[in-house]
C-alpha cells in the first residue's frame, strides 16, 4: 500500500509540474508589465533599464534613476564631485520638473528641467531646460498599446545633438517624460 500512496503523489506532482509549465509557456502568467533587462544607449550614454529604473554611466559619471510605480515621482542619483547628487521630479507649483543641485567650492550648481507640452502627432516632447526650450523627439520602431517599442529621442541643445536609443523595451510618453527627467538632467548637470 506504500508503493501505491508513492506513485499516486509522484503522479500528482509530476501533473502540478507540467500544468506550470503549460500554464507558464501558453502566457496564462506574464512578467510583471512585461519589461525586461534592456539598455540605452546614446550619446555619451550607457544604461542598463528595468521596470522604470535606470543604472549606468551619462557623460563618465555614475547614475540611477528610479520610478515610484505607486506615487509617480521620480528620483535620481549622481555620483560627481565625490557627492552623491540626489534629485526628484514631480509636480512643482503647477509644473511637473524639478531641479538638480549641488555645491562645489561654495558654488551652487543648479539644473532646472520642466515639462512645457506633449505632443503626440508630431511625436515631440517640450522642455524647460534651464530657463531655454528644448524638444525632444521620439521615433519608435513602432508604436502599440500606447507604448513605443524600442524608442530612439533627439534633440539639440546649445548646439550639441544629443540621442538615446532604448533596446529590448517599450516606453509611453509619461514614461518617455520620465526618463527626459532623469537622462537629460544628468547629462546636462
Amino acid at each position: 500500500m506504500g508503493k501505491i500512496n508513492q506513485k499516486g503523489e509522484f503522479m500528482k506532482n509530476l501533473f502540478a509540474m507540467v500544468a506550470l509549465a503549460f500554464i507558464s509557456v501558453s502566457g496564462l502568467v506574464h512578467a510583471e508589465e512585461d519589461h525586461f533587462l534592456g539598455t540605452i544607449t546614446g550619446t555619451n550614454i550607457d544604461l542598463k533599464i528595468y521596470q522604470h529604473a535606470i543604472a549606468g554611466s551619462i557623460k563618465g559619471v555614475v547614475v540611477f534613476g528610479n520610478v515610484d510605480e505607486e506615487t509617480g515621482a521620480v528620483d535620481l542619483s549622481i555620483k560627481k564631485d565625490n557627492q552623491l547628487i540626489k534629485a526628484s521630479f514631480g509636480d512643482v507649483n503647477g509644473k511637473t520638473g524639478g531641479t538638480i543641485h549641488h555645491v562645489v567650492d561654495n558654488k551652487a550648481i543648479d539644473t532646472t528641467i520642466y515639462l512645457t507640452k506633449i505632443d503626440p502627432k508630431a511625436q515631440i516632447l517640450s522642455f524647460e531646460l534651464n530657463g531655454q526650450n528644448l524638444d525632444l523627439s521620439v521615433k519608435g520602431e513602432d508604436f502599440q498599446n500606447n507604448h513605443f517599442i524600442n524608442p530612439t529621442y533627439i534633440t539639440k541643445f546649445n548646439g550639441e545633438e544629443i540621442t538615446y536609443s532604448v533596446h529590448g523595451d517599450k516606453a509611453c510618453y509619461g514614461f518617455s517624460t520620465n526618463l527626459a527627467f532623469m537622462i537629460l538632467g544628468a547629462y546636462f548637470h
